[in-house]
């Protein structure tokens, strides 16, 4: 849901259209921005927002690194504080682990998450990319029974060999659903499921939501009935909430979808307990009460533009990131730094752009720079205050001021 961008009930409109009818949700990164405060605000944003049931992962990372020397986030969730999200009668889970290095290490408060999570019979969300062999058999040890970060077969194929959930997803930009595919064999369709991860509204407005991926795997020869059960009964399953929802039987929750074929999944009727959301191409209002708010959450102090300049001498070697397109992986590069007045800069002409974070929580000043190339930028600079995890402020730029213009006008927009 956060990667949408909208409230509950906005996002739970936009993905009732296309026959989504429950989602299960970790509040990750409001958790980090706002702490518990964020958590219950989504929650109680949840309660009959009149579109979609909405479930709860609790996040088990934040911050989402343990070492204040390497990112400022304004949020520590204790195991004491999870416990207390735990009893909302919305949550069925610990959302993604995604402190593999705290597993391996045999970090407590990691542990203790886990383990309290697993004493309640909930599921146990992970978060392990190309993590493999004993590593791998440590994360499964520990708890974790799932996955939604495999980008190549072989990685998802282990995972699964390991006693894990396979989750395949297909996000804005995270796009993994042809090349994971070929797991299905129609034996372990139980153990995998589909997921939208990180989705862009504009992109949900031009592709739909799991009615997307339920619509490219079979066209790319999946059995539309085993699409459907991946999409449905297998998440369901998983996060043990057949109980509620999931199936047509008498008394069951009235969530259905009429749709005029298995190809193209765009539904022509969509019920949300019992009563009909979207029809012949409209949407239905439903009446809610009041809808909670959230206080303004930036606070940024922004550096004078000198403080940007990074020193740099004639052979001096910088590492650079460098994207991976369609995919959220980037790869380290080394090369020689671009100089002008015995300062590296960014270079547009090769591609070599700089990169800046600014602390957006504390209004500590602190920042942190770099560079990045493949990013194809010509001229100017942009930037957002979401960026997983942590949401500091991020800036792209080919030159200081553009990147602190940028920055400024972030600030004063409130994000």
């Amino acid at each position: 849901l956060e990667s949408t961008k909208l409230t509950v009930r906005e996002a739970g409109r936009m993905m009732a259209r296309y026959g989504t009818g429950t989602v299960v949700t970790d509040p990750h990164e409001i958790g980090n921005v706002a702490g518990l405060e964020g958590i219950e605000f989504q929650m109680n944003s949840a309660k009959g927002n009149g579109f979609i049931n909405v479930c709860f992962v609790a996040p088990s990372c934040v911050p989402t690194l343990n070492d204040p020397s390497i990112e400022t986030a304004p949020s520590d969730l204790s195991v004491d504080t999870l416990n207390r999200v735990a009893e909302h009668s919305s949550v069925v889970g610990l959302g993604e682990v995604m402190n593999v290095p705290g597993i391996l290490m045999g970090d407590a408060g990691v542990h203790g998450k886990i383990e309290a999570y697993r004493k309640r019979g909930l599921v146990i969300d992970g978060h392990a990319p190309m993590v493999s062999g004993p590593a791998l058999n440590a994360c499964v040890y520990a708890g974790v029974q799932s996955d939604h970060e495999s980008t190549s077969l072989e990685e998802a194929r282990e995972k699964l060999r390991r006693g894990m959930v396979g989750i395949i997803r297909e996000g804005a930009s995270e796009k993994n659903l042809e090349t994971l595919l070929p797991l299905i064999n129609g034996r372990n369709t139980g153990r995998l499921m589909f997921a939208s991860d990180d989705l862009d509204p504009s992109d949900m407005a031009k592709r739909g939501h799991i009615n997307h991926l339920l619509s490219r795997a079979v066209a790319l020869g999946i059995d539309p009935v085993t699409a459907i059960q991946m999409a449905t009964l297998s998440p369901a399953s998983y996060f043990g909430i057949l109980h509620r929802v999931g199936a047509i039987y008498a008394g069951a929750q009235a969530d259905l979808v009429i749709a005029p074929n298995l190809t193209e999944f765009m539904p022509d009727l969509v019920m949300h307990c019992g009563n009909i959301v979207f029809e012949n191409g409209q949407m239905h209002e439903t009446q809610v009460d009041d809808m909670p708010h959230l206080r303004p959450t930036m606070n940024v102090k922004l550096p004078k533009i000198d403080d940007l300049r990074i020193l740099a001498a004639s052979g001096d070697k910088i590492r650079v990131i460098e994207l991976v397109p369609g995919q959220i992986l980037t790869r380290q590069t080394i090369c020689e730094a671009m100089l002008k007045d015995g300062e590296a800069v960014a270079s547009p002409e090769h591609d070599l752009l700089k990169v800046c974070v600014f602390d957006r929580h504390r209004g500590s000043g602190s920042f942190g720079m770099g560079f990045v190339r493949g990013y194809g930028m010509k001229r100017g600079a942009v930037g957002s205050s979401v960026g997983h995890d942590s949401h500091n402020m991020v800036i792209v730029g080919t030159n200081d001021a553009d990147i602190l213009k940028c920055a400024e006008l972030i600030r004063d927009l409130g994000g």
